[in-house]
């Protein structure tokens, strides 16, 4: 825990101990005033009474009003540790009528308890600044004189921060019957509540932190499980996707049992007159434009019209293909891309059809021309 002192003219002192800080408030007598009126503790309306100008403003409630002395610099409201601000005689035993606080080399704050005329307790503080002079001889000069009086008071003198000055002050008071403490030994009374206090910022923000850390891992998490979920379900309708080509495949060629005996069957030889080729090549031709000319090539390497083209043979067993010749005078599709789906689907449509191709024998041809490879024996 830090001890920290100030007034309305800043911070003054501060000890170098982390954490939550117990700050001491030396008010000016000028700054002191008292609202009958004000009974609660609403403090935007007592902030505006006083005029702090929208910072925060040092308050308690003595003798059912409210009693104003000061405002909280911008600094210490701005701090991430816990804040606690207390007035000097706040922390005091209910015995004591006059206190010395020193603060490290640099200051002492005196406080002497008063009788007003009404029979009110009042307490006079002042903020002496003792840098370079010698902390013990200041209050040992004081005390003495104070004693001198020859009043009935009881002391209270605290150090903070400053071990040989409490060490020294221990020594020189032994003649007066006094004894210095640390000012950390001094515990604020249980039944006075701080003028001013905040709660660890950092706390909350550490709190705030873990909360949006929460929210992305689980918006991450849902993210995910949804995302695979998305995965599995795409994979199953591409899987009912395969299932419906297949089915409509199934339904155009039939369901094949047995492929081997698709085979034998198309290995078979097919015995077919003159006219049934060209009708299937005159047919198969139409779907691709306007036929202008169709010529096959028999076995006879003989055309029929006349032109001779070598027979489609192998040198172990009788030809069973023949190649057709197929000239169009206008084509229906100019695309590549539609002739070739064309001839793949005639393809699969028609077994016997082994192989379509297209081209131009010369430049001067107008049309075009399909070379076709039938199976007819």
């Amino acid at each position: 825990m830090s001890t920290l002192m100030f007034s309305s003219q800043g911070v003054h002192y501060e000890g170098g101990v982390r954490g939550s800080i117990i700050a001491i408030y030396v008010a000016g007598a000028g700054q002191i005033r008292a609202f009958p009126d004000l009974q609660g503790s609403n403090a935007k309306e007592i902030s505006e009474r006083y005029g702090s100008g929208g910072k925060k403003t040092l308050w308690r409630m003595e003798r059912g009003q409210v009693v104003a002395y000061g405002v909280l610099p911008v600094e210490l409201a701005e701090r991430r540790e816990s804040v606690s601000v207390y007035l000097p005689e706040q922390i005091l035993p209910s015995t004591c009528t006059i206190f010395y606080f020193v603060f490290g080399n640099s200051w002492l704050v005196h406080g002497v308890k008063i009788i007003n005329d009404d029979g009110q307790v009042e307490w006079g503080v002042s903020r002496l600044a003792i840098s370079g002079k010698n902390a013990a001889d200041v209050v040992v000069n004081a005390l003495s004189e104070k004693m001198l009086d020859a009043g009935e008071d009881n002391y209270c003198i605290a150090v903070t921060q400053n071990d040989q000055t409490l060490s020294e002050l221990k020594e020189k008071l032994q003649p007066f019957d006094q004894e210095a403490i640390r000012l950390e030994s001094l515990k604020p009374v249980r039944t006075e509540p701080p003028i001013y206090k905040h709660q660890n910022h950092g706390l909350v923000m550490i709190i705030i932190a873990l909360l949006a850390f929460m929210v992305v891992i689980t918006s991450g998490g849902w993210w995910l499980i949804q995302t695979m979920e998305l995965n599995e379900k795409q994979k199953q309708v591409e899987q009912i996707r395969r299932l419906i080509n297949q089915i409509q495949l199934n339904e155009r060629i039939g369901y094949i049992r047995n492929p081997k005996v698709i085979l034998a069957r198309m290995d078979k030889s097919l015995v077919q007159a003159p006219s049934t080729i060209l009708n299937a090549g005159a047919q198969l031709g139409a779907k691709f434009g306007k036929l202008e000319e169709v010529v096959f090539e028999p076995e006879s390497g003989q055309s029929s019209s006349g032109n001779y083209a070598a027979p489609v043979s192998s040198a172990n067993k009788p030809a069973k293909l023949v190649r057709m010749d197929i000239r169009l005078s206008q084509i229906e599709n100019e695309f590549l891309i539609d002739q070739e789906n064309l001839a793949k689907a005639l393809l699969e449509e028609q077994p016997w059809v082994r192989d379509i191709k297209s081209y131009n024998k010369s430049q001067r041809d107008a049309g075009a021309r399909l070379e076709v490879v039938m199976r007819i024996e």
